[in-house]
């Protein structure tokens, strides 16, 4: 695993936003690894820091967060987001 982040798959659904994406992580990974956190008008997506990223995981994420975000960040990449709060 090298953490390059595919393009990212964006759906708009009855629960918000879904984001599609693979990530490396530690094996193991669970819910209790990451956290969602709203800075201003930006989401962050938080993983727990992976001393030996070993796993390829493809992560389903549904947000909806009110008031709408502009932006969403998944470790270090962030992306623009149009269809928030729609």
């Amino acid at each position: 695993c090298n953490n390059e982040i595919k393009p990212i798959k964006i759906t708009a659904n009855i629960m918000g936003e879904r984001y599609e994406l693979e990530y490396c992580l530690d094996e193991g990974f669970d819910e209790k690894n990451y956290t969602i956190t709203r800075k201003g008008d930006s989401l962050l997506v938080q993983f727990t820091a992976a001393a030996n990223p070993v796993a390829l995981y493809k992560l389903i994420i549904d947000i909806d967060a009110k008031p709408a975000y502009s932006s969403i960040t998944f470790g270090d990449r962030t992306i623009a987001v149009t269809t928030a709060g729609k």
